[in-house]
C-alpha cells in the first residue's frame, strides 16, 4: 500500500476522538486563515477603496479573533459555546 493511500485511509476512517484531541491546532489554523484574509483585504483596500473589501477585512479580523478565543477556551479546559451545543 502506498503512503498516499495510507494517509487517505487514515483520514477517512479515523475516529472523532482524533479530531477532538487536535482541536487546539485546528482552531489555531482556522483563526490564522481568517487573520491572513484580513491582511490581504487591508492590502487590497489600500489599492482599491471599496467598502466591500474593508468589510471583508473587518469580518476576517473579528472571526479570526473569535476562533482564537475558542482556542483559548479549549486550551484552558472551559466549555465553549460550541462544545455546549455539540458542534465542536
Amino acid at each position: 500500500m502506498s503512503w498516499k493511500k495510507l494517509i487517505v485511509r487514515r483520514l477517512l476512517f479515523c475516529e472523532p476522538a482524533f479530531f477532538q484531541s487536535q482541536l487546539d491546532f485546528i482552531y489555531f489554523l482556522y483563526g490564522l486563515a481568517f487573520i491572513l484574509v484580513a491582511s490581504v483585504c487591508l492590502i487590497l483596500n489600500r489599492r482599491a477603496r471599496g467598502p466591500a473589501v474593508a468589510l471583508a477585512g473587518l469580518f476576517g479580523v473579528l472571526h479570526g479573533c473569535h476562533e482564537w478565543m475558542e482556542l483559548l477556551a479549549v486550551s484552558l479546559g472551559t466549555t465553549s459555546g460550541r462544545a455546549q451545543r455539540g458542534w465542536a
